[in-house]
């Protein structure tokens, strides 16, 4: 997907904005977002800065090459609409790696972007907890969009279905709180 669509789409549904809805407040036409979007048409930056400006949202230039949290958000919403659970899961471990490895600014910068719903409660919720837990774990600031309620599981879900009731005293508060349980030492980079 070309960058142009990726960020567009990425901020419209980040914004919970239809096509139509940010074409009007862009002064445009929807068929031209979509156009945009599908990666038939390849805007200048005048004019995605203003689709994105239009969704409340700012391009910016950050000192990384890594994917931001909203870049993972739409890569599982693909994934969960091809039946790749296992695709799934990778993107998640990955993002761990990136939010393990960056310095602290540009690990904040990765995750201020509110991602769009990825079409799974589970992976909307992980990547909250996933959020909170590394920023809080340098006391970075969090952004606001990791409290959603929508970000939190009614169903638990348990990573590991073997394991014992030791899981829960091994999850992290920030995935606990959200009713996921994973062992910490899965969120270690190797």
């Amino acid at each position: 997907m070309p960058i142009a669509s990726r960020l567009l789409r990425q901020a419209r549904r980040g914004a919970a904005l239809s096509q139509r809805q940010l074409a009007a407040a862009a002064g445009g036409h929807q068929p031209a977002v979509a156009s945009i979007e599908s990666g038939a048409v390849e805007p200048g930056i005048g004019r995605l800065a203003g689709l994105v400006a239009a969704s409340g949202h700012r391009l910016v230039v950050l000192p990384t090459t890594s994917p931001t949290v909203a870049d993972v958000a739409d890569a599982l919403f693909d994934a969960v609409r091809a039946p790749a659970a296992d695709r799934a899961l990778r993107l998640l471990v990955q993002l761990n790696d990136v939010l393990n490895a960056e310095s602290g600014p540009v690990r904040v910068s990765l995750c201020v972007t509110p991602p769009a719903p990825t079409g799974d409660a589970r992976y909307d919720a992980y990547l909250a907890a996933l959020v909170e837990h590394h920023l809080t774990a340098d006391a970075l600031p969090v952004p606001a969009w990791v409290n959603e309620p929508t970000r939190t599981l009614v169903v638990p879900w348990r990573l590991d279905v073997t394991a014992g009731p030791e899981l829960e005293a091994a999850t992290p508060p920030a995935f606990a709180r959200r009713g996921i349980f994973i062992d910490a030492a899965e969120l270690v980079s190797v």
